[in-house]
């Protein structure tokens, strides 16, 4: 689920013994979250989260073009989009964009997808008569935008960002640790 290279910091979730050693890092494709745990029990991140009471969402924040400029969710509302992805779970991109409002022509590729000009011939052809295409921005990204000129005034993809509200506490409860065990004289 996180396509992002910036995530791959650790993220210590203290305090949860099912969690193993208590470290959640991306994996080396950068694609699933992993919990390590020294035996090794398999959890998926999300499950481990969950088990943990911790939990992120991902939110759809705005759709932005080819150039980069973005626009409001609002405007897939009513909206007939042929919406194409090569992720791990395309029926969540797809449910997300249906519940925004839009009349969605699923395409789905398979995860880690490389695009070529055939797909986007496909994608073009299925785009006709549609009111927008959208996609993800990891998949905005690896599209050669020359291809897609007969859609590119429609072309958007879904900007997400990751919803954590636990990440505050956590961040609160460092700032209390550190200003409860500061060394007199430092800092």
């Amino acid at each position: 689920m996180f396509e992002h290279a910036d995530l791959a910091a650790a993220v210590v979730i203290p305090g949860h013994r099912q969690l193993g050693d208590g470290v959640a890092h991306l994996a080396g494709d950068e694609k699933d979250l992993n919990i390590e745990s020294p035996a090794h029990d398999g959890l998926a991140w999300e499950d481990a989260l969950k088990t943990s009471g911790l939990t992120a969402d991902l939110k759809p924040v705005c759709l932005v073009d080819l150039r980069g400029v973005t626009a409001g969710l609002e405007s897939l509302s009513g909206k007939r989009a042929l919406a194409f992805c090569a992720i791990g779970s395309p029926h969540h991109f797809f449910a997300m964009l249906e519940r925004l409002g839009a009349d969605v022509d699923r395409l789905a590729f398979g995860d880690h997808h490389r695009y070529c000009i055939e797909d986007a011939v496909m994608v073009m052809d299925r785009a006709a008569g549609k009111d927008l295409v959208l996609t993800t921005e990891k998949d905005l990204v690896k599209i050669e935008p020359s291809w897609f000129t007969g859609v590119a005034n429609r072309l958007f993809a879904v900007r997400i960002a990751l919803d954590m509200p636990w990440l505050k506490d956590i961040a609160d409860e460092i700032e209390r640790l550190a200003v409860t065990r500061r060394v007199p004289g430092q800092g």
